[in-house]
């Protein structure tokens, strides 16, 4: 999100007109978010019982992954744009790196329905994902997220010749959030 700071009548410029690329569409190329959603959106039709694609779906998982290691690596906080004289112009205000986080895994968490090898991989990619997180909250928002896992995992019927696996999953995130934590400390 951005807005203007200033009449709009002074803001336009050739200077500005070059620097500000407008269409019709976000591109993945510039949106890390919209790239993000679109992943979910894959990995959700391709884990849907219609489409019963869990390579592709565990593909796009890991594509979240990487994703949200790079979106936590941008700056934090608003930025500003100023002229030459200093004066602002244009500030730019991102969206949170815990609602990205959410974005990524609120619908995916819910459509696992007790499959091991999605309730795994997404505890593998959170584990990828919390030494990246930007402070307190990021590491709060994957937390919720491992806890919602583990508690899906107990609810449904899983395999007891599973259980090990996703047990080692649950502990390996819950240990990487807490390593995460201590670094940042």
């Amino acid at each position: 999100m951005a807005w203007v700071v200033g009449s709009p009548a002074d803001v336009v410029s050739a200077e500005i007109a070059r620097c500000v690329l407008l269409g019709s569409c976000r591109t993945l190329e510039d949106d890390l978010e919209y790239a993000l959603a679109q992943y979910v959106e894959i990995a959700l039709r391709a884990l849907s019982p219609a489409v019963n694609d869990l390579q592709t779906g565990v593909s796009c998982l890991d594509w979240i992954g990487d994703a949200l290691v790079r979106l936590a690596a941008l700056p934090v906080g608003s930025t500003g744009i100023a002229e030459r004289s200093g004066r602002l112009r244009l500030v730019l205000v991102p969206s949170s790196f815990a609602n990205a986080v959410d974005a990524a895994f609120d619908q995916l968490r819910r459509a696992v329905n007790g499959d091991v090898s999605v309730i795994v991989q997404l505890l593998r990619v959170m584990t990828k994902v919390a030494p990246h997180a930007p402070g307190p909250a990021a590491l709060n928002a994957i937390e919720r997220h491992v806890d919602a896992l583990a508690r899906a995992a107990q609810d449904h019927r899983i395999d007891s010749a599973d259980r090990p696996e996703v047990n080692a999953a649950v502990g390996g995130a819950r240990r990487s959030l807490t390593d995460a934590a201590s670094a940042s400390s």
